[in-house]
């Protein structure tokens, strides 16, 4: 038999809000005016794998003058200081700025407040920024207020549900 047991309350569907016609897809990052950040998006269509490395990197220097990636993890400055990733990256950032450019990996850098965010901090702070408009969204909503208003109280908390 098809169909839900006798009694069964159906239920409605959830309510999938979809993205804005035209919004960009993929991280926040992909969408800045910067030349490390549009490197990256290169790199990502080619090797996700070694992208997903440089996300987590900051670009202490990168033009034709030379690149030079600043390192938190022991992990990040062993992979991409392996000679075979090594030589792929120095090859794309050559086809990136269409000649040669030297490349070098380092750790152990003065974290200065000047020192650029990594895509991946950039990411981090764009969800947050996305949830606290979705938690005051929430909080303004007029059928909150009406409840609110009519039963008395406050808000204590907001759950906000991610779409991903």
């Amino acid at each position: 038999m098809d169909g839900p047991p006798p009694g069964a309350r159906p239920t409605a569907p959830r309510a999938v809000p979809l993205p804005p016609e035209g919004a960009p897809k993929g991280p926040i990052w992909l969408q800045l005016d910067d030349a490390f950040a549009h490197f990256v998006g290169e790199v990502r269509r080619r090797r996700p794998a070694l992208a997903a490395n440089l996300v987590h990197v900051r670009p202490l220097a990168f033009g034709v003058d030379g690149v030079v990636l600043g390192c938190e993890t022991a992990f990040d400055e062993g992979k991409l200081n392996d000679r075979e990733t090594h030589e792929a990256l120095t090859a794309m950032l050559g086809e990136h700025f269409r000649r040669p450019v030297r490349l070098v990996v380092q750790r152990g850098f003065e974290l200065a407040s000047t020192a650029p965010r990594t895509l991946a901090e950039v990411e981090d702070e764009h969800q947050a920024a996305v949830r606290v408009a979705k938690e005051q969204a929430a909080r303004d909503n007029p059928a909150v207020r009406a409840v609110v208003g009519t039963l008395g109280g406050a808000i204590a908390n907001v759950r906000v549900l991610d779409e991903g």
